[in-house]
């Protein structure tokens, strides 16, 4: 059964039972009204049903209606006035969605229950959320586990009264942890018998690693409370909360660690002081290998590597973290070439949010502004909060200049953040050597887990042309490559010197190669001069991976890449001269149409070109030898059908001097091919006109 909303479906003496004699009202597991915390009654619906019962029941409406909804149209505050009261507390804790509160005769309120109702799900059913009353020393369940809408007694007239404050907990291994203290986050100055909603949402915690620590370091890990001090690069901090001495373990084991404490049910700190499972003023938070520490608590004696994977948050409320100075190693590079290039860019700076108002920011994070990436240092800008603070209702005119800061000032004097401006591109120019060494700030123009992705080239004039790409993530300490070139064959082959044609230019904002010259051109030539751009900063962050040589006959445009299409923009109707295939991998004509200038562009686009080259092109090995076997064949062929021709066409004589018949050549002035003529079948009598005789065989013609 569902819970009772409606007042149609509690009627007297089967969901609810009124006694007028003992002032008692009782709730009953009958009909329409079941246990459990998705079912009971709503306190709008007890109250309809009562109201209707003082209305029409003939007995009832003889009395003034004891009942009354304090809260006005959201119905949370239910009143039993003159001494009225449940019959149990059994029948009370099927009340959902509202508190009550008894009121005697005097008119002077003697119990007060509010109604705590949970917004949010628990990551598991079975998972028990817990809460603790002002005066309390240990926790006390909800009745349910998972979702509670469940009414609590804060106040007993003489007895209790614990309206000053009340938190609520959901702990479980191995799950995010909820809290919510119920006054503060109000700023409530009493509780009171109403409903109460209270967020709360746990889910599996994805920092956990080990959800029962034990052994080292986690044996000696300690936490002391009281105000104490840590200094972080080179400056002494204020910490009012306390410390975590972590023992040397890392960052993992130290959150592994902290969250175990907090399911303790005993004391968990150095002066034994604290109950784990009630203990909520320090806390952690675990993300992307950072521990980010609640406001006056620091960890101290973390294992060296993970020292700047802390942010600990001082009294200040400023975000403190120790520089780590990273360094980024390329090694591999060839250095013949004229034109080189590498590029080093922040991947994972390409897709950062964008910058919001009023939004708390941690050291580290990054923004984008409104208008995005933008073209500055030709991949764009990105911003990396540098102070931690809580961000303005409009957003800052920000500066532009790569190392340059922007002061985010929300108006309230405090918490201010401090944006530094960095570039997409973290390296891009001609490294002059070899290998090259770069230095950085973890958490700054990089941080441990950024996505990092290396690009190199290098065009030697017409000789060569080869490049290298890879990708990876960044550590605290920052990463290295070791470039391994690919050589493009084909502009090998070609031969073209991409630096020296100037009858193409790139346009990075269209996504086009522009003819820009009065002149005809090969797709040598274009391939040649796409090799060129991919090494200048926009053609290899704007047209790397656009295009790719199939072969020195065949060039394919990728589109998922870069959309490239050839332009005219002279005025000039402009020719391909060579017969190599440039052809987009969509099957669509790579020339725009109409073009800039008008005219119009002629390429070889649609079929496929097979070449043929003896040292490679389109043709496999196989390819080859079966050319030079056809090629050989039909130069045969055509021997035959020349010598045929003659024999069929050119002189013909019959030789009784030589007993031979012969044929000449076109001229008529040499023997071609001449056969010997016999008297009989076995050729052994030679044949001779002078004696009449009769030609009975001649054997084959054959050059003389």
């Amino acid at each position: 059964m569902a819970r009772i909303t409606a007042k149609a479906n509690c009627s007297d003496g089967t969901e609810m039972t009124v006694n007028l004699s003992t002032k008692k009202v009782t709730l009953n597991i009958a009909g329409n009204l079941s246990a459990g915390a998705a079912n009971g009654i709503t306190g709008a619906a007890l109250f309809g049903a009562l109201s209707d019962l003082w209305n029409s029941g003939a007995t009832h409406n003889q009395y003034r209606m004891p009942f009354a909804m304090a809260d006005g149209p959201i119905k949370t505050m239910l009143e039993f006035r003159q001494g009225w009261e449940f019959f149990s507390t059994a029948s009370a804790a099927l009340l959902r969605s509202c508190g009550f509160a008894y009121i005697d005769t005097s008119d002077v309120t003697q119990e007060e229950w509010l109604c705590l109702v949970q917004g949010g799900t628990l990551a598991d059913a079975a998972d028990q959320p817990y809460y603790l009353l002002d005066g309390d020393a240990a926790k006390t369940n909800f009745g349910v586990a998972d979702a509670f809408n469940e009414c609590i007694q804060v106040y007993d007239n003489g007895v209790i009264d614990r309206r000053t404050a009340l938190e609520i907990y959901a702990r479980e291994a191995g799950k995010t942890y909820g809290y919510y203290d119920l006054v503060t986050t109000q700023a409530l100055t009493a509780l009171t018998y109403r409903s109460y909603l209270i967020p709360m949402t746990t889910v599996t915690d994805a920092g956990i690693v080990t959800t029962s620590p034990s052994g080292s370091p986690y044996d000696s890990m300690t936490l002391t409370l009281g105000a104490t001090t840590h200094t972080i690069n080179g400056v002494s901090r204020d910490f009012a909360v306390g410390e975590i001495d972590a023992n040397g373990g890392t960052v993992q084991q130290c959150y592994d660690w902290y969250q175990n404490e907090l399911l303790a049910t005993g004391t968990i700190d150095v002066g034994a002081t604290e109950v784990g499972n009630i203990y909520a003023e320090a806390t952690l938070s675990f993300s992307g290998g950072v521990i980010t520490t609640s406001q006056g608590l620091t960890i101290k004696n973390i294992a060296a590597a993970d020292a700047s994977n802390i942010i600990h948050v001082d009294d200040l409320g400023v975000s403190r973290q120790v520089t780590v100075t990273a360094t980024v190693g390329g090694s591999g590079m060839p250095t013949t070439g004229a034109d080189i290039r590498l590029q080093v860019t922040n991947v994972a700076a390409l897709t950062a949010s964008a910058w919001a108002a009023t939004t708390a920011y941690s050291l580290g994070d990054k923004v984008l502004r409104s208008t995005g990436l933008g073209t500055e240092s030709t991949a764009g800008l990105y911003m990396v909060c540098t102070t931690a603070g809580t961000s303005n209702d409009t957003e800052p005119t920000w500066d532009t200049t790569v190392g340059n800061t922007t002061a985010d000032t929300n108006g309230s004097g405090a918490g201010d953040v401090v944006w530094t401006t960095y570039a997409i591109l973290f390296y891009d120019a001609d490294p002059a050597g070899a290998t090259v060494a770069l230095n950085y700030t973890n958490g700054e123009e990089f941080s441990a887990g950024d996505a990092f992705r290396v690009r190199f080239a290098e065009l030697d004039g017409a000789t060569s042309f080869s490049l290298y790409d890879t990708s990876g993530i960044a550590a605290a300490s920052g990463f290295s490559f070791v470039v391994a070139v690919v050589a493009d064959s084909p502009y090998a082959i070609n031969a073209v010197d991409g630096s020296a044609v100037t009858m193409f230019s790139a346009d990075y904002v269209n996504d086009e190669i522009d003819l820009a010259a009065d002149a005809d051109y090969a797709g040598t030539q274009l391939w040649a001069f796409y090799c060129y751009a991919l090494t200048t900063t926009a053609g290899m962050h704007q047209f790397w991976g656009g295009a790719t040589a199939i072969d020195p006959a065949n060039y394919r445009i990728n589109t998922a890449v870069v959309n490239l299409y050839l332009d005219e923009t002279i005025g000039a109707f402009v020719k391909q001269t060579d017969s190599s295939r440039i052809f987009r991998d969509d099957d669509v004509r790579p020339a725009k149409d109409p073009t800039t200038g008008g005219y119009g562009i002629e390429v070889n686009w649609r079929n496929p070109v097979y070449g043929y080259d003896a040292g490679g092109g389109g043709f496999t090995a196989g390819d080859r030898a079966a050319a030079v076997t056809a090629a050989a064949s039909s130069a045969a062929a055509a021997t035959d059908a020349g010598l045929a021709r003659q024999i069929v066409q050119n002189r013909n004589e019959t030789d009784d001097e030589t007993s031979k018949q012969k044929i000449y050549n076109d001229a008529g002035s040499a023997v071609l091919l001449e056969a010997p003529l016999w008297a009989d079948d076995e050729g052994t009598e030679a044949w001779t006109a002078a004696e009449g005789q009769t030609i009975k065989r001649r054997d084959a013609l054959a050059s003389p």
